[in-house]
């Protein structure tokens, strides 16, 4: 898995500065792709699934892992 974890999915800049420059990282990449997860995950709860509702968190960040994993891959 990527070193990159804690790579910005929507930098922007500080105090207004311009793009690029001392930029404020945002939520992380990971963050944003377990975000993605949740719907189907939520859906499924929903659905008449064996879905627990704690589990949601945990099971969205492993989706998360794998879509890092996959982005790695060259």
């Amino acid at each position: 898995m990527s070193n990159d974890k804690q790579q910005s999915a929507f930098p922007h800049p500080k105090n207004g500065g311009a793009w690029g420059i001392d930029p404020e990282p945002g939520m992380t990449l990971r963050d944003a792709f377990a975000i993605a997860a949740l719907p189907s995950l939520l859906n499924s709860l929903y659905s008449g699934d064996n879905v627990w509702f704690p589990n949601i968190a945990e099971e969205a960040y492993k989706v998360a892992d794998s879509m890092m994993a996959q982005r790695d891959k060259k």
